[in-house]
């Protein structure tokens, strides 16, 4: 029985969230966090010559970011 009202009041909670998030994106407050890797920098590797498991090692991040950040730059 416990294990429904949490799962209820889990459903309600993620609810709010959205709901809140919707009306920060309509006021322009909404803006996420902060980029915490520099995709010019990761730019730069690659124009080097560098691969991305290379480019990852060098800057302690997943490969996969790498990757990610070369599509939206």
């Amino acid at each position: 029985m416990f294990g429904v009202f949490a799962e209820l009041e889990t459903n309600l909670r993620k609810e709010r969230q959205i709901e809140c998030i919707a009306n920060a994106m309509e006021k322009g407050v909404y803006t996420g966090g902060k980029a915490k890797i520099d995709g010019e920098q990761v730019k730069k590797l690659k124009e080097e010559v560098m691969g991305a498991t290379a480019i990852a090692r060098q800057l302690i991040i997943d490969r996969t970011s790498v990757y990610r950040l070369l599509k939206r730059v």
